[in-house]
């Protein structure tokens, strides 16, 4: 299986792509017919229902994974392929009984597979962990432009939604007894009773 469109391919089911909603059609069904040929998938009849529950475990692990674009769809096809490879790693280790050099040979071929699916998953769970740290900030940052600001009369003024760099604020003039605010015209600073001071 080569992954061009022959009759083999449209063997392999589309549930591959409900299976990543935020992936493109076309590059769905490429990470569909990559894993199903990496699982050993052969769309022979003779081998139907071995095709079948390879291509059902795959779909149900790509689904737990649940994708949401294409890069998260990549990393969940490789996953499932990467599984699909320590298992059958494992399985050839059970079948080499008298050969300890062999057995050991895909024990350790599984090992490696496995600590490689580990790695996959937390690269997936820390590219979710910055997505969900920036959708929070981004949250966070529209609700305080949404924020009441006022105006250097007391009027409240509401900032609309998506603006940038604005004040929660507005900082007012302090005001002196006598009701004036800052100094005076002259730039001498009068006393409450509204002298000036000599010069």
């Amino acid at each position: 299986m080569d992954g061009t469109n022959d009759d083999s391919s449209d063997a392999i089911p589309a549930a591959f792509a409900a299976a990543m909603p935020g992936c493109r059609p076309e590059l769905a069904r490429q990470l569909a017919l990559e894993v199903a040929t990496a699982l050993g998938v052969t769309c022979d009849p003779a081998n139907e229902a071995e095709d079948a529950a390879k291509l059902a475990a795959a779909l149900q692990a790509m689904q737990a994974a649940a994708p949401r674009d294409s890069l998260e769809s990549m990393l969940a096809a490789q996953m499932a392929a990467v599984h699909g490879a320590a298992m059958r790693a494992l399985r050839r280790a059970q079948e080499c009984g008298g050969h300890p050099e062999i057995e050991a040979l895909y024990a350790r071929q599984a090992a490696r597979l496995m600590q490689l699916f580990l790695r996959q998953g937390e690269a997936l769970e820390k590219r979710r962990g910055r997505q969900a740290a920036a959708e929070t900030r981004d949250a966070e940052t529209e609700a305080a432009e949404a924020e009441d600001c006022t105006t250097p009369e007391g009027r409240p003024i509401a900032v609309p939604a998506g603006r940038r760099n604005v004040p929660r604020r507005t900082r007012r003039k302090p005001t002196r007894p006598n009701g004036t605010a800052g100094p005076a015209p002259n730039g001498r600073h009068r006393d409450p009773n509204g002298t000036a001071p000599p010069l």
